[in-house]
């Protein structure tokens, strides 16, 4: 029951562990390179392992309001923003896995699963799926398929 509070770009004596889940909230958004944080996250996820990560979502409520009004509210820290298709493609890229979406609309949760399908190419959402302010993403490792002994 050890929590590990770490930087993944400033701490090298971290390779010698493997984390049963990794939480990252509201923070790919502001990284510079997110292949560097879904490596990470490959080679310091136990198998068995889940990594949550949250963001907020530019075509969600705030986004869409905004935009009918002729402005644009935006953080100034931010590099990037992840749509469920985004990451799903650089999950499958990564070999990790897009297990679950987690949002909420409407004062309801909503889990859109890939039923942890690898090399999964698209994921179907009603448009009004989209609109959900903040996406939590949970990466799992692609299952291991037993080697033919």
């Amino acid at each position: 029951n050890n929590l590990v509070a770490a930087d993944f770009t400033q701490n090298p004596q971290l390779p010698y562990l493997k984390f049963d889940g990794i939480f990252a909230g509201d923070l790919i958004e502001h990284l510079s390179c997110i292949d560097s944080f879904l490596d990470f996250i490959k080679q310091k996820l136990d198998s068995s392992g889940i990594a949550i990560l949250t963001t907020p979502n530019c075509y969600g409520r705030h986004g869409r309001l905004s935009r009918k009004r002729g402005t644009v509210i935006d953080n100034l820290e931010h590099t990037c923003w992840i749509s469920p298709f985004q990451m799903n493609e650089l999950c499958r890229r990564k070999g990790l896995t897009l297990a679950e979406i987690i949002y909420f609309r409407e004062g309801r949760k909503r889990i859109l699963a890939n039923q942890a399908i690898p090399g999964l190419r698209s994921l179907e959402f009603r448009t009004r799926d989209l609109w959900a302010d903040e996406y939590t993403y949970i990466l799992t490792q692609v299952p291991q398929l037993p080697s033919a002994a």
